[in-house]
């Protein structure tokens, strides 16, 4: 696909630096955590007939949260911004991509993207095994999308 005219040709950046912080959390989307958050939630309420968690539920709610948040957005999304590059330089939205800017290569992309995965899915384990298999089939869903 074209390049759209007016976009910023990528920053060039020394190699041996890393991924910022900062790079990261806009990579995972932070708009789309409410998603899941509001998902994690609602199937609290729907098992417990409760909306507020208690005592050991508050961390098992936290933690699900921070799966199906943070961790499960960077592991998909960096795969498929590291995968869909050329695609995304065409899309005026994506102008402030860390990708898109140069700030973080397609290589640096795809490896915090294995290495959200495992967490995600290692993150998991103490939500049981059924919980544990769903989160890597998403995981695998969102890879194969890419």
């Amino acid at each position: 696909m074209p390049v759209i005219e007016g976009y910023p040709p990528p920053v060039a950046r020394p190699a041996s630096s890393g991924v910022r912080v900062r790079d990261l959390l806009l990579i995972s989307r932070p708009h789309f955590w409410f998603l899941s958050f509001v998902a994690i939630h609602l199937g609290f309420v729907l098992a417990t007939h409760r909306v507020v968690p208690r005592g050991d539920e508050i961390v098992a709610v936290a933690n699900a949260a921070l799966v199906a948040g943070p961790l499960l957005w960077l592991a998909v999304l960096s795969i498929n911004d590291a995968r869909d590059l050329e695609n995304d330089r065409a899309n005026p939205r994506k102008a402030d991509s860390p990708l898109i800017q140069g700030r973080v290569t397609p290589e640096q992309a795809f490896r915090v993207g294995v290495l959200a995965s495992v967490l995600t899915v290692l993150a998991a384990v103490p939500l049981g095994r059924l919980f544990t298999m769903g989160t890597a089939v998403v995981v695998l869903l969102g890879w194969a999308y890419s």
